[in-house]
């Protein structure tokens, strides 16, 4: 499975509300048709995180190759999509990289997920995990200069609290992010569980 990230940082004169409903309610709807999308994720960070990261959501979209995604990039209804985004988000400061995901304890994908650029993977307490990832990147997020993103899947808000405060917290210089996951488009789950 082709994967891509994006950290996607919002128009400051925008509200966190209508951010994340516009993203929500009228950009995954452009997004769904596209031609040779396999899958869709936006990890909205709980409202409580609202502007104490660089990135105010983070998205994920999966192709069967990078070719089929170059053929959905090129595509008009791409072309659309590009145009919306203008709308509430600021392309200057949105980070895009592929991934390629390493999993170091295979289970089930939940409700609550952290997710961190800084943090590392033997701060983790396994015993609140119910997956953990490593998110290789085809290239360096540029403000932290990161070139992974540890995902830590867990069972509920409660345990990914107490996973993104052993990875750092909210203390400056930490980019740990508390999210709710939402499949928008799913693809198969023996591609996903991989």
């Amino acid at each position: 499975m082709h994967q891509r990230i994006v950290f996607i940082t919002k128009i400051a004169d925008v509200s966190y509300e209508k951010f994340h409903l516009d993203w929500n309610m009228v950009h995954s709807h452009l997004l769904v048709p596209t031609v040779n999308l396999r899958g869709y994720r936006q990890d909205r960070p709980v409202p409580a995180q609202w502007g104490r990261g660089r990135y105010d959501g983070i998205a994920e979209l999966f192709y069967d190759s990078a070719e089929l995604e170059q053929e959905a990039f090129d595509s008009h209804q791409s072309k659309v999509i590009r145009e919306h985004e203008h709308s509430f988000m600021v392309e200057e400061l949105t980070f895009s990289a592929l991934v390629d995901e390493q999993v170091e304890l295979d289970g089930p994908r939940t409700a609550s997920r952290v997710m961190s650029l800084t943090g590392r993977l033997a701060d983790v307490p396994r015993e609140l995990a119910s997956r953990i990832s490593v998110l290789n990147l085809d290239q360096a997020e540029p403000l932290t200069g990161s070139r992974q993103v540890l995902s830590v899947w867990t069972t509920s808000e409660m345990d990914a609290i107490a996973v993104k405060d052993a990875l750092g917290g909210e203390a400056e210089g930490h980019d740990t992010y508390l999210v709710t996951p939402v499949n928008i488009v799913t693809p198969p789950a023996e591609r996903l569980n991989r």
